[in-house]
This record gives structure tokens, C-alpha cells and sequence, in this order.
């Protein structure tokens, strides 16, 4: 359990890092369209594999 939340911790600063180094060179207003635009791909992925019947991490 304290790696898992220690990866998620050091993923956390790694892409907040990120995200500062992004808002500075596309803006607020590209960042939030962006991570909708990469949300929707996402959900829409995740509901195909649904579809599919892969509904669970390990399968």
C-alpha cells in the first residue's frame, strides 16, 4: 500500500510540473481544452471496452 501511494504521489508532482510548464506556453484556456478533449477520448474508450466485454483491470 505505501508504494501505490507513493507512485501516485510522485505521478502527482511529475504532472503538475507538467501542467505548469504547459499553461505557460498554450495558456489556461488550451490546457482545460486539451484535457477535455483528452477526458471524452478517454470515456469513450473506456465505454467501448465495455462494449467489448473487458470490464475488469486484468482481463
Amino acid at each position: 500500500m505505501p508504494y501505490a501511494f507513493g507512485g501516485i504521489m510522485i505521478a502527482y508532482s511529475l504532472f503538475s510540473f507538467i501542467a505548469g510548464r504547459l499553461v505557460s506556453r498554450i495558456g489556461i484556456d488550451g490546457l482545460i481544452h486539451a484535457g477535455g478533449i483528452i477526458g471524452c477520448v478517454s470515456g469513450i474508450a473506456m465505454w467501448g471496452s465495455a462494449i467489448a466485454g473487458y470490464n475488469t483491470v486484468g482481463h
